[in-house]
């Protein structure tokens, strides 16, 4: 009989478990201040975002 209630104990921690697990909160993030994601307000270098912060080679060339 201590194997039965055993067995049954193991068996209700996996399910409560598993509806624990299972449950899905949706979470969404909204952003305070939309004019990060725009992609209008980066700053771009002149180098055109290559990123060594180099002139153009135009503008070297034009030199």
């Amino acid at each position: 009989m201590n194997k039965n209630i055993l067995w049954v104990i193991i068996i209700l921690i996996i399910i409560i478990g598993g509806f624990f697990f299972f449950q899905k909160d949706d979470v969404v993030v909204i952003p305070e201040n939309t004019d990060i994601i725009s992609t209008e307000n980066i700053p771009v270098e002149p180098d055109n975002g290559i990123g060594d912060g180099a002139q153009p080679l135009d503008e070297v060339l034009n030199e």
